[in-house]
């Protein structure tokens, strides 16, 4: 009777799996109908993205926005717009009816997005789920997204940083792999590295920071790793192949200038601005750093006391490693999102500090380290989800707001034209 009851208790638990995704799915369409139309709310990114798609839908690869890259999420929108032509079928072309059904388009696209992710989500619980057979934890993996409320504001947009969540989980993927996995091999990692390197590249030039680790927890091949990444990016993000000298133009204004987007002063740094960012971004974020500060303490008293577990302390010094290198970049070009990516690591960071305190050998690890898990992930998900009023309140006040400019201009005469200059002396 225990053990069926243990047996039924077992299969139940997966249904954890689902929760995340689901509500993931859910509250992207809740926010996809709640913000109304993209060209009264924002044009900036959405309308980038769909001039982006609209181009490469049409099969032209020579596309204007290649900054972020982006280039995955481009193609899931490309790949929408074509098959929202094909299901519509009109008399004109996919450009004609793109440009005249804009706002379908997109809402659509975003919809594929919110469920491309979701699936993402799915699969990668069931993965990780496989590879530490604590459902706990492929829990706290699937929450990654929810560790801060960035998440929620780009549910209905169109951002590289909602894209980024894929590669990075993956990157966490493939770091579990190799903690639990007893001979990996050495190409096959490498390799396997390599391509997930290559697509969180494409996604974000943030996620670089990222490259690096797998150099920690590599034995060998770091050449061939570094080899498979270069040519995974080149071969994903064909638009900043085929333009790649705009793109290194691009590339050493953000290094070789203050502001942001490649604008400011032509230094490398402003102090001035640096640790009022890094403040900023602490004062953003302190249950995250709370939690990284006990790590960075355990981290050293392990080092101190412990070294069993070499492989541990090497991850361990690469993933402080990538916050810090994210720091630093935030606080030379800040934006909040850019820091979006150490944040979506919190998952590995936990891992890391429950193993470095619970004794390998001792039978109650799998349980307290389960219960931790399970706890922070239900703890992010209520942190993110009471935000939910607030957002929503925020969002329709924005959206009313903007429908009654939108009203008014409607009411005004077709000839009539209003002049910045105007608009200053108002």
């Amino acid at each position: 009777m225990k053990k069926q009851f243990i047996t039924t208790w077992r299969k139940s638990f997966w249904l954890l799996l689902i929760i995340i995704p689901v509500l993931y799915l859910f509250l992207g369409f809740y926010f996809n109908r709640l913000s109304g139309t993209y060209f009264v709310r924002s044009v900036d990114s959405e309308y980038i993205y769909f001039i982006s798609g609209l181009t490469l839908a049409r099969g032209h690869f020579l596309i204007g926005h290649i900054d972020n890259p982006a280039t995955p999420l481009q193609y899931v929108v490309a790949l929408s717009f074509k098959a929202i032509h094909l299901i519509r079928q009109p008399e004109n072309g996919i450009i004609d009816d793109a440009i005249l059904n804009s706002e379908l388009y997109l809402k659509t696209a975003n919809l594929i997005l919110l469920t491309v992710t979701s699936l993402f989500l799915l699969g990668a619980g069931a993965l990780v789920y496989r590879l530490t057979k604590q459902v706990s934890l492929a829990f706290l993996v699937q929450a990654a997204p929810f560790i801060t409320q960035l998440s929620l504001d780009n549910l209905s947009r169109f951002a590289p940083e909602a894209f980024l969540i894929l590669p990075v989980i993956l990157m966490i993927c493939f770091i579990l792999w190799i903690l639990e996995c007893d001979n990996p091999g050495e190409t096959k990692p490498a390799l396997l590295a390599g391509v997930i390197a290559g697509f969180g590249l494409s996604v974000k030039l943030t996620f670089l920071p990222l490259w690096i680790l797998p150099l920690f927890v590599l034995k060998r091949k770091h050449l061939l790793y570094l080899f498979t990444g270069l040519v995974s990016f080149f071969l994903i993000a064909l638009p900043v192949t085929l333009q790649i000298s705009r793109f290194w133009h691009w590339i050493k204004r953000l290094l070789f200038f203050s502001g942001q987007h490649g604008e400011g002063e032509k230094n490398f740094i402003d102090w001035n601005t640096f640790w009022p960012n890094i403040i900023e971004i602490y004062n953003s974020n302190k249950f995250y750093f709370r939690v990284l500060a006990i790590f960075v303490i355990i981290f050293i008293l392990y080092i101190i006391f412990k070294r069993k577990e070499r492989s541990v302390m090497k991850l361990g010094a690469g993933v402080l490693a990538v916050i810090a290198l994210l720091l630093f970049m935030v606080g030379k070009h800040f934006e909040y999102r850019y820091f979006i990516m150490a944040l979506y690591l919190f998952p590995l960071i936990l891992v890391l500090t429950v193993r470095m305190i619970l004794p390998i050998q001792w039978k109650y690890r799998k349980t307290i380290s389960g219960l931790v898990y399970l706890f922070t992930g239900v703890f992010l998900l209520y942190t993110q989800l009471s935000l939910v009023p607030i957002k929503t309140m925020h969002i329709s006040r924005d959206v009313d707001n903007k429908n009654k400019t939108l009203q008014f201009a409607s009411t005004l005469p077709a000839e009539a034209k209003i002049r910045c200059s105007d608009c200053l002396q108002l």
